[in-house]
């Protein structure tokens, strides 16, 4: 009767140990919670202005060198310094114009986009892990929030024993050391409770740095949630998943586009750039001169420019393909892990919830009774207690740790739909 009275009453009162006054704060979802992530946290704003620095590099690379402009006097007497003594005396303005070899620009344009794609996937990635950091410190905060709850509820047990050790102690049918050992019992809740509030605490600035808020705003989860664990999609096709919708492995793939495009632009240093122009001059007395111009550059040092050059080229590429090597080996590993390990988490929930707890229970609900009528012994009864309520702690923690790598692994894979 003590236990399912006490049941009764917690469920109740739904958790209004949190807080007080936690009932005018609204319930704030896993899903709410990734929603206000990613549009109040600040490196993703960051991230978004170098995405959008980077589409001007694309926007200058479309234009031609600048022109150039000159101004000057030309052939003047050193002696008279005038400008009308020789017919040759002259004031002339020029302008010239310099040409890129013929596909420089569409190489270095071609590379500035493969950055710019690049900067995108980044943004991409950088909030689908600040997504999944959220999920994870909400649910890490929810077992805390249930293990509390079962604390209480607990606490509220060991009360009633108490009660009922100190009744048995006052008739002369039971002993002080079961009353002394029944409040050395309800000290360790108390303590393991300041143990859980502090890590409450800590995941409470946690996520409300996440989601934009004052680190001593409070947050209300629900009390209830759908405890069912999805099955997974087969782990090979999460990892090909992950291979083609992961955006860290194509940002890295767009790296590997622009240092090839610095490839091709080492080989066109091989190859002369031009200039052209025309000038005027005028002449005082004489009639005005026109003067056209043609220039190129002459790469004749390709051993100790070009050639170190392009070699330091072909190395960055290798270097940028083997880092998305290393990135596909890890992605590809990681998933497997995160698999494993919520397969096991998903195993053992079900194991706690089907088997070992509804064991748990009864057999606390038998030694109560038994005990209340001193067929049991006070310290049976306190040992199982106190192992139903690790069993029941230990399947919110690792329930809860199911959730943490379900997000883990479907930032992993890059996607939502890791699900059968």
């Amino acid at each position: 009767m003590i236990r399912t009275f006490l049941r009764f009453l917690l469920s109740a009162v739904g958790g209004l140990w949190l807080s007080t006054g936690a009932a005018e704060v609204a319930e704030l979802s896993v899903d709410q919670a990734v929603a206000l992530a990613l549009q109040h946290y600040p490196a993703l704003s960051e991230q978004q202005v170098r995405v959008q620095a980077l589409e001007q590099t694309v926007v200058q690379q479309t234009s031609l060198p600048d022109p150039r402009l000159s101004l000057g006097l030309t052939n003047v007497p050193v002696n008279s310094l005038s400008l009308s003594e020789e017919p040759m005396t002259m004031m002339e303005i020029g302008l010239s114009q310099p040409l890129p070899y013929p596909g420089k620009r569409g190489l270095l344009q071609g590379q500035a986009r493969a950055m710019q794609e690049a900067g995108v996937q980044e943004l991409s990635e950088a909030r689908l892990q600040v997504a999944s950091e959220v999920r994870q410190t909400w649910w890490a905060r929810y077992g805390v929030d249930r293990a509390r709850e079962i604390l209480t509820y607990n606490q509220e047990l060991l009360r009633q024993i108490v009660g009922i050790a100190q009744t048995k102690y006052k008739v002369g049918q039971g002993l002080q050391q079961d009353v002394l050992l029944a409040q050395l019992e309800l000290s360790k809740l108390l303590e393991r409770d300041l143990m859980l509030k502090r890590e409450a605490l800590a995941l409470q600035y946690r996520l409300n740095r996440l989601i934009g808020q004052a680190p001593e705003a409070e947050l209300w989860l629900p009390g209830k949630t759908d405890t069912v664990l999805p099955n997974l999609r087969p782990v090979a096709q999460l990892v090909e998943a992950a291979m083609a919708a992961r955006p860290q492995l194509r940002a890295q793939q767009a790296r590997v586009r622009a240092s090839e495009k610095g490839v091709e632009l080492a080989r066109r240093d091989y190859y002369p750039d031009f200039e052209v122009g025309a000038s005027y001059g005028q002449r005082s007395g004489y009639d005005d001169m026109v003067s056209v111009m043609f220039s190129m550059n002459l790469p004749i040092y390709t051993a100790r420019k070009q050639d170190p050059m392009l070699a330091q080229r072909n190395s960055e590429v290798l270097g940028e393909r083997y880092r998305l090597e290393d990135i596909q080996a890890q992605i590809a590993a990681r998933v497997r892990e995160l698999v494993a390990r919520y397969d096991e988490a998903r195993a053992r929930v079900a194991l706690l919830k089907t088997g070992i707890l509804p064991q748990a229970r009864q057999t606390v609900d038998s030694m109560l009774a038994g005990y209340q009528v001193g067929k049991v012994d006070f310290l049976a009864l306190t040992g199982a207690e106190v192992t139903q309520f690790d069993y029941e702690t230990q399947y919110w923690q690792t329930y809860s740790e199911a959730q943490q790598t379900l997000a883990a692994l479907q930032a992993e894979v890059g996607e939502e739909s890791i699900h059968e």
